[in-house]
C-alpha cells in the first residue's frame, strides 16, 4: 500500500553536457541517469524548484531539480528519458555500467577498530 516505490535502473555515466537554467549556460557532469531523470555534478548547482534544460548531441532534456546538496543535484525529468539512445548518442565507447539495486554493506577496516 504505502512504501517505497521501486528505483528505476541507473546507469553510471561520466558525460560532460551543457546546461541552461534561466538564461545561464554552463557545463556540467551527469554522473548517472536512469530514464526518469539523472544525478548531475556541478560547482555551482541551480537551487530546488529550479527548471532546467540539458543539450548533449543534439538530444534535449528537460527537467526541475528535486535535490541539491553540495556540488551534486538531482534532476526529474519532465518526460521519460531514452538512456540507450542518449548515452549511445555521448560516444564514449561503452565506458557505462549498471549501478545494482542493493549495494551490500560491509565494515571498512580502521586502524582504531579493535577486535
Amino acid at each position: 500500500m504505502f512504501g517505497k516505490r521501486p528505483r528505476e535502473q541507473r546507469k553510471l555515466a561520466s558525460l560532460s553536457v551543457q546546461m541552461k537554467s534561466g538564461a545561464d549556460w554552463r557545463e556540467i557532469t551527469i554522473a548517472n541517469i536512469s530514464v526518469g531523470g539523472f544525478l548531475g555534478k556541478s560547482e555551482c548547482p541551480p537551487k530546488v524548484g529550479t527548471s532546467i534544460e540539458i543539450h548533449h548531441r543534439g538530444r534535449v532534456i528537460f527537467g526541475q531539480v528535486i535535490r541539491s546538496t553540495g556540488r551534486r543535484f538531482a534532476v526529474r525529468s519532465n518526460e521519460p528519458i531514452d538512456v540507450a539512445t542518449f548515452l549511445e548518442k555521448a560516444d564514449f565507447g561503452g565506458l557505462v555500467s549498471e549501478i545494482p539495486e542493493t549495494i551490500p554493506r560491509t565494515r571498512l577496516w580502521h586502524w582504531r577498530a579493535r577486535p
